[in-house]
């Protein structure tokens, strides 16, 4: 529950200081939290958010978004309807720097088992 919470706060947060960024909750329970996300054309994300659980999205449009990480790298991601990912529990910004609404399904695995080391 906190680590949902914690995102929730991080992406009003977000939303607050960018007004251009919406996330509703779509389902919470004990094992997965899910998340409708849109991001309008040329918002910059402040700072950075923090996936503490490994999660899974789904592109609901089309879009480019550009993807920071706190090391300085970034990489551009151009999605199509449909295309999902995985990722890691990890930090990072998303930036919408094409000229379309970016629209996401998202959702932390709470039970996600660690792979062995």
């Amino acid at each position: 529950m906190w680590t949902t919470l914690t995102l929730i706060l991080t992406v009003i947060s977000a939303i607050s200081i960018s007004g251009q960024s919406k996330v509703r909750q779509l389902l919470q329970n004990e094992r997965v939290s899910s998340y409708d996300l849109t991001i309008e054309p040329e918002t910059v994300e402040p700072g950075f958010h923090e996936h503490k659980l490994p999660y899974f999205y789904v592109a609901l449009s089309a879009g480019t978004a550009r993807i920071r990480y706190p090391n300085g790298t970034s990489e551009v991601i151009d999605y199509k309807p449909g295309d999902a990912r995985w990722g890691i529990a990890e930090r990072h910004a998303v930036d919408n720097i094409g000229n379309t609404v970016l629209h996401f399904v998202i959702a932390d695995i709470k039970d996600a088992v660690k792979p062995p080391s």
